[in-house]
């Protein structure tokens, strides 16, 4: 799918006589590995580019504060602030307003959008990197995808290590000076930043609890990247006033050459990250600038040829440009293959236009009245915001178009019930209490609890229950199926939902001693056939093959019911409804064209709708084995089953669209429309328990 990207050029080294023509190389060959990583070339470590450019923002900021330190400069707070606003907000702002106006007919209005115009302004406030982790999840996860300004978030990261560390360097370097020691407390302040920062990434890497964080530091998180930024300060604080040695500026320059090889073409999205692998970027790039300082070393040759360092110059625009033209192109031709190449390609052009029209003209401007600059970061700042402003409220309202908003009412996004008691993490959500409904009824209390099947089927549940009287209430978390067994990613090592497995322990301790009732579970299937989840048992066994998951199911799931039977529930096992949802994560998104991505233009011309196609046969042949699993577990503890596979699919063929009803929402879920048709289904097995 995706991964990381960053490049603000972090300093204009041109200026003030100090210029590593070797940097602009080294900026050159990050870019170039991000943009062919995206592009989908053959480069699957192609995302560490990013981590080379934060060693390379950290290295330039701190020599560029020292040289200011030791010429006596003053005021040069202000002035090092508005470099920066020059030097990468211009080229922004421009990029901010194209996303936002393609996004208006290049991306679907049922949530992209919505999700575009928040990070754009997210961006020109400094806090993308937030924003996207609270849209989008894990930066692999499939929002990222149809994000124009996912790159971004990079952008905010270097952003927010600007506000703060000049001033922490400097209070070091202060502390030093005054005992004599020169930039020592300042390497000092530097250090403990890096180890702080470094300690909290291996602290979630090796998935080690931190006093007073409910929730490790997540992948767009400063706290977690900063030490990237103090590895390259640490060099230039400890080395540039150094004589390198000629024979140690080689050996590192080949180190590092080998480090970044081994970093574009050895790592993967299957490897933890950030882990411990990012050090072997970090190390490399760190290495390759040391050897730098010697114009003698073979890295520094190579890195200064023109031609890199030309690519160098335009990094910046390059970057800021190659994924929003990559992302909406891929939403006009989404079955073209080489489409993320050819648009890769293109992007070359408005990012040459901006670096020569923008980016260069005004990062050198001299404006020394107030009064210019604040008119001029008006001018910078307020369009892209109104633009993301604009668009968030138009694709809300359907842009006032009445084909758009009959399409967003029929979609129905939301599923469940009361705000705040289905769709967030259930360490969130309100109590059982406030979520029950009919909490007085005289009925059978009714329990619907799992992940994101069960907030899909509450209303039909919830709607028998009403016409039996009986209080019901939903318990779900999306990516967390409720079974005594967690679920994990293999690619980051992590629980595929936050704290899943605390969840489930509470809903069931809470069902412990709720006044007994039919507890209906709903589970999606995917966990047990997809190859980038592995199963892991209490005893602490884990699984990844298919049929060792469906194994480790029926044992988890035996375990559970046995468990809520013991407290006098009766239970229900909710099949999963069919759907069109492939063992392959990434080739589920890549072979699937529903609503949820249906740009509008393609709305307004009346060509959107779901290229896929398949038979309840076809269906079978993935979900089979889970569907198995659930009748056995049915069987052997005398649990009912739900089974709607003769509505999803009628007459063995399973349409996206049945009458004027849209069944699915994605290539998994259902709409709110399309799960009310399951009503009967539900009725079969749930009126004679309630009865």
């Amino acid at each position: 799918v995706l991964q990381q990207s960053n490049v603000s050029d972090a300093e204009d080294s041109k200026s003030g006589g100090w210029f590593r023509p070797d940097i602009q190389g080294l900026r050159a060959v990050a870019v170039l590995a991000v943009i062919a990583f995206h592009a989908h070339l053959p480069i699957p470590g192609g995302f560490t580019g990013v981590d080379v450019f934060f060693v390379i923002s950290g290295f330039v900021i701190a020599g560029m504060l020292m040289r200011s330190w030791r010429s006596g400069k003053s005021a040069w707070f202000p002035k090092f602030y508005w470099r920066r606003f020059l030097r990468l907000t211009p080229a922004l702002s421009v990029t901010v307003c194209f996303a936002m106006l393609v996004s208006s007919f290049a991306l679907s209005p049922l949530g992209s959008q919505q999700v575009a115009a928040k990070t754009g302004i997210a961006a020109m406030l400094l806090c993308a990197n937030f924003v996207i982790s609270a849209l989008s999840g894990g930066y692999f996860a499939l929002p990222t995808a149809a994000n124009p300004l996912l790159n971004t978030w990079s952008l905010s990261v270097e952003e927010q290590f600007y506000l703060v560390f000049p001033a922490v360097l400097f209070i070091g370097w202060l502390i030093g000076r005054r005992v004599g020691r020169g930039f020592t407390g300042a390497a000092l302040a530097t250090g403990l930043i890096a180890s702080v920062s470094l300690g909290l990434m291996l602290g979630g890497y090796f998935a080690i609890a931190l006093p007073g964080l409910s929730h490790p530091p997540t992948f767009y998180s400063p706290v977690t990247r900063v030490w990237e930024f103090a590895a390259g300060a640490l060099l230039v604080i400890l080395f540039e006033s150094r004589a390198v040695p000629k024979a140690f500026a080689q050996i590192l320059g080949w180190v590092g050459v080998a480090g970044l090889l081994a970093s574009f073409f050895l790592i993967n999205s299957s490897i933890v990250y950030p882990g411990l692998v990012t050090v072997v970027p970090v190390l490399a790039a760190s290495c390759v600038l040391v050897s730098g300082m010697s114009t003698n070393s073979p890295s520094h040759r190579v890195l200064s040829r023109p031609s890199l360092v030309k690519v160098g110059d335009t990094s910046y625009s390059l970057y800021l440009w190659h994924w929003p033209v990559i992302v909406f192109a891929v939403a006009m031709w989404p079955r073209t293959p080489w489409i993320p190449l050819a648009a890769a390609l293109v992007s070359v052009l408005p990012a040459l236009a901006v670096n020569r029209w923008i980016e260069n003209p005004l990062r050198g401007a001299h404006l020394r009245k107030v009064s210019i600059r604040i008119a001029l970061s008006l001018v910078i700042v307020v369009p892209p915001i109104a633009l993301g402003v604009g668009l968030l409220i138009s694709a809300n309202q359907g842009f006032w178009v009445p084909t758009l908003q009959n399409l967003q009412a029929r979609a129905e996004l939301r599923f469940g019930n009361a705000d705040g008691c289905t769709g967030v993490p259930l360490a969130d959500a309100k109590g059982e209490d406030t979520c029950t409904q009919d909490p007085l009824g005289t009925g059978t209390p009714v329990y619907l609890i799992g992940d994101s099947m069960a907030e899909q089927n509450a209303d039909a549940v919830s709607s028998i229950a009403a016409q039996h009287n009986s209080p019901f209430l939903v318990r779900a978390q999306g990516g967390c199926p409720f079974l005594l067994a967690q679920v994990f990613l293999t690619t980051t090592g992590g629980e595929f939902s936050q704290n899943c497995g605390e969840a489930v322990d509470k809903v069931v301790l809470w069902l412990s001693s709720a006044k007994p009732g039919v507890v209906a579970i709903a589970n999606a299937d995917f966990y047990f056939r997809d190859d980038s989840i592995h199963v892991q048992t209490p005893s602490g066994n884990s699984f990844v093959k298919s049929a060792d998951k469906v194994s480790a199911y029926i044992d988890a799931e035996l375990a559970l019911v046995t468990k809520l039977q013991s407290y006098g529930h009766r239970v229900v096992l909710v099949q999963a409804n069919p759907n069109f949802r492939l063992n392959s994560y990434t080739e589920s998104v890549e072979r699937w064209s529903g609503i949820l991505d249906c740009p509008t233009v393609r709305v307004l011309t009346n060509s959107c709708g779901s290229t896929a196609a398949q038979t309840l046969q076809d269906a079978a042949a993935r979900q089979q084995p889970i569907w198995s699993a659930i009748q056995t577990v049915a069987r052997e503890t005398g649990s009912s089953v739900v089974d709607v596979r003769d509505l999803v699919c009628p007459g063995g063929m399973c349409p996206t669209q049945q009458g004027g009803t849209l069944m699915f929402r994605e290539y998994q879920h259902l709409t709110v429309a399309g799960a009310k048709k399951l009503i009967p289904g539900f009725a079969r097995v749930l009126d004679p328990l309630l009865g």
